[in-house]
């Protein structure tokens, strides 16, 4: 399991911290901006205050687009001072990103495989997922604005 610490600077720069450290773990970054590996693809959009994450089912992000994101929001300032702690694992295949604000305030990132073992559960495959700890963002993607509520741990 890989695990790694640092500072989120701003969405722009967190996107390119997750590519980079998914791509030296053996996921792929195509021409189109698509980040996979197995059957897991996903797609970034940011704004100053919005990193994006959305599932497709190509390398090309035209088969199966999702239509909404799920999203981390900020403002400029928590971002500039926000810290993240990111942890990428095999078997299934599947990273998590912590972007934690303020003391007791946090949102996660996840995308990769899931896998259910329960027989009557949705049957797994690729997920994504972000929010903070207290409400889940779903944001048309280019929106530049996101209401969350705020919450401790």
């Amino acid at each position: 399991m890989i695990y790694s610490t640092g500072a989120a600077g701003s969405p722009t720069s967190l996107k390119a911290t997750i590519q980079a450290l998914a791509t030296a773990n053996g996921w792929t970054l195509s021409g189109a901006g698509v980040l996979y590996k197995g059957s897991s693809f996903v797609t970034f959009t940011t704004s100053t205050t919005i990193l994006g994450i959305s599932a497709c089912g190509s390398t090309d992000g035209t088969l199966n687009p999702c239509n909404v994101n799920n999203a981390i929001s900020g403002t400029v300032g928590e971002w500039a001072n926000a810290t993240i702690t990111i942890t990428i694992n095999t078997n299934p295949d599947m990273f998590i990103c912590v972007f934690k604000y303020d003391t007791n305030r946090i949102q996660v990132l996840m995308f990769g495989d899931i896998v259910k073992i329960h027989p009557d559960a949705f049957v797994g495959g690729n997920f994504v997922w972000a929010g903070s700890n207290s409400v889940a963002f779903a944001v048309s993607s280019g929106q530049t604005n996101v209401n969350r509520e705020y919450g401790g741990l």
